[in-house]
């Protein structure tokens, strides 16, 4: 296997991996929440559900403003979502559940 054969193989499989956990990253908020909805039965946890789905939506036309290479843009949407993610799973608030959907 040439070098560059190899570089290729270690950037696609870079690649891969950030989409991969990107996947995840779109599901993972909508299962906590609704996990916790239906633990709780609180409209909290709704009102989040809806902030995170327009959010959601919204940031399809506010980032392509951002002009990031896909790489970059892959990482601090893994690390916003994970922050997010974490907020939904520790906290019942709705002020904290609103700021984990925006992230």
């Amino acid at each position: 296997m040439t070098v560059a054969r190899f570089r290729q193989a270690d950037i696609d499989f870079s690649i891969g991996t950030l989409n991969f956990l990107a996947n995840v990253g779109i599901m993972l908020p909508y299962i906590l929440i609704l996990l916790r909805y239906q633990q709780t039965q609180s409209t909290t946890f709704l009102i989040s559900l809806v902030a995170f789905y327009i959010s959601r939506a919204a940031s399809i036309f506010y980032t392509k403003r951002l002009n990031l290479n896909s790489t970059t843009y892959l990482l601090v949407t893994l690390i916003l979502g994970a922050l997010g993610s974490l907020l939904f799973a520790l906290s019942s608030s709705v002020g904290w559940l609103i700021i984990g959907s925006l992230l």
